[in-house]
C-alpha cells in the first residue's frame, strides 16, 4: 500500500515471529491492508492512509496497520491482546480503530484505562480523526474533560439507560467500591 512506515524495529528476539505473524495473516485474511479496511467499513484500503483532519495527518501509519491487522486476527480467534508498542507510536489510534470495528461487528465495547482525564479526550480525538463516530457511555461519575478541539467531553446531563455505542470506563469510576 502506500502508508508512510515510521522505521520502526523489533526486538531481535522476536522480530521473525513477528514477521511470520504478519506474513500467516496477509496470506489467510486476504492481505493485512484489505483485511483491516473491510473491519474499519472502508470501501478500499486506500482509506486506510486517507487525511480526514490535516492537522493530524493520515488515519494510520504502515505500523498501525500492522498492528491492527494481528489484533483483528486474534479477536477472530477468540484471544485477548495486548499493544506494547512505545510511546508516540500510536497505541491510542490502534485502540480507537480496534473498538470501531468491534461497534461495526454488533459488539459493545469497553475501554478501561488507569487515567480518564486525558485518555478520554485523546480517544474521542482519535475517533474524530479518523473519521469514526462514536457515542460512548462514561462511567466515571460528572466527567467533564476539554478536547483538543476545545470541545468539552462529559456526561452530564445523559441518561445512563440511552443506548449507547461503547463504554469508557476508569479506575476512578470504581473508587467507591474500596
Amino acid at each position: 500500500g502506500n502508508g508512510v512506515s515510521l522505521k520502526t524495529f523489533a526486538p531481535v528476539g522476536i522480530a521473525d515471529e513477528i514477521r511470520r505473524k504478519l506474513e500467516r495473516i496477509d496470506r489467510e485474511r486476504g492481505g493485512l491492508e484489505n483485511y483491516v479496511s473491510n473491519a474499519l467499513g472502508f470501501s478500499d484500503p486506500s482509506e486506510l492512509y486517507k487525511v480526514v483532519n490535516p492537522k493530524a495527518g493520515s488515519r494510520f501509519n504502515k505500523e498501525q496497520v500492522e498492528t491492527i491487522a494481528a489484533a483483528l486476527d486474534r479477536m477472530d480467534s477468540g484471544k485477548a491482546n495486548i499493544i506494547g508498542h512505545e510511546m508516540g507510536i500510536g497505541k491510542g489510534r490502534v485502540c480507537a480503530a480496534l473498538l470501531y470495528a468491534s461497534h461495526l461487528r454488533g459488539q459493545t465495547p469497553i475501554f478501561f484505562t488507569a487515567n480518564s482525564r486525558t485518555l478520554y479526550p485523546t480517544l474521542m480525538d482519535d475517533f474524530r480523526d479518523l473519521g469514526f463516530k462514536m457515542d460512548p457511555f462514561i462511567t466515571d461519575q460528572d466527567f467533564e474533560s476539554v478536547m483538543g478541539d476545545g470541545n468539552v467531553l462529559t456526561n452530564k446531563g445523559k441518561n445512563p439507560k440511552a443506548q449507547f455505542d461503547s463504554i469508557i470506563s476508569s479506575k476512578s469510576a470504581y473508587r467507591d467500591w474500596e
